[in-house]
């Protein structure tokens, strides 16, 4: 009889989202945040626009307003915690992800 080792259940990627800095940023578990590993860049942009930058007295930026760093490279949309972790991250400590908003779109001035 064979016998099936894989687990049916996801794998959760634990990380950090900060405000873009070349400091490097301080070791804390503030913050810390847990996602299935598929989860896209598209979705943590989602998350900074909404909960992170988003309240009612001034309106989110628009989605692609923001940009989402690790290492210091900038992260497409489309790639998934998985992959950042593994080929961009590549340490075993929590995924560290930074953003940075641009302001070319929010600075029209009359």
């Amino acid at each position: 009889a064979v016998v099936s080792t894989q687990s049916t259940g996801f794998t959760k990627i634990a990380f950090y989202i900060e405000q873009y800095s070349e400091d490097p940023p301080p070791k804390s578990r503030e913050g810390r945040l847990s996602a299935n590993d598929f989860l896209v860049i598209s979705k943590v942009i989602e998350y900074v626009a909404d909960k992170i930058l988003g309240t009612a007295e001034c309106p989110s930026p628009a989605p692609q307003d923001i940009a989402i760093y690790c290492n210091r490279q900038r992260l497409q949309p489309h790639l998934d915690l998985r992959t950042v972790k593994h080929t961009i991250w590549k340490s075993g400590s929590d995924l560290r992800l930074m953003y940075l908003v641009s302001q070319l779109s929010s600075s029209s001035s009359p």
